[in-house]
């Protein structure tokens, strides 16, 4: 069975399926629902509070701490990410893949799970690994100005100071 069954008519018109499916915002709907419906939650607090008082830190610790709704969300988004990460693997067979973002900075409960998922499915399981970042939310910074770089690297020109 697939997760998140009411959310794959959800448009992916504003970035990509997987983030539509797996991505912050995402998570932290699955949780409202799950609040709004009533189902049992440390974070029921929150459901009698504004919306944006909660925060995706919050549901992964919620997670961490074995609520039963922020390990629901968290689940369903590894299977969707486990889905992801065999078919990289089996198209671009890289050693490593890195979470960086949200996901980076709660690793433990992204990594060992993606990769249960995933044994048996890909062929070189044994050799993969799942690693947060150590940059933590600044790897989308690094990447941008590293893609700059990269496209004006032809155009720009870096003299020796002259003192």
């Amino acid at each position: 069975m697939i997760p998140n069954e009411a959310y794959l008519g959800r448009s992916y018109k504003t970035f990509g399926c997987l983030e539509s499916l797996a991505g912050g915002d995402c998570i932290l709907q699955q949780v409202w629902d799950g609040l709004d419906s009533g189902k049992p939650s440390s974070l029921s607090d929150l459901a009698k509070q504004e919306r944006a008082n909660l925060t995706l830190e919050m549901v992964f610790e919620a997670a961490r701490q074995g609520d039963p709704l922020a390990s629901q969300a968290v689940n369903a988004t590894v299977a969707y990410l486990s889905i992801a990460v065999a078919n990289l693997v089996s198209i671009v067979d890289p050693d490593r893949i890195i979470l960086s973002g949200g996901l980076g900075e709660y690793g433990d409960l992204f990594a060992g799970p993606i990769l249960e998922k995933i044994a048996g499915v890909i062929p070189t399981e044994d050799l993969l690994e799942i690693i947060p970042s150590s940059l933590k939310l600044d790897a989308a910074v690094y990447g941008a100005v590293a893609s700059v770089l990269r496209a004006t690297e032809d155009a720009i020109m870096v003299e020796p100071s002259r003192t």
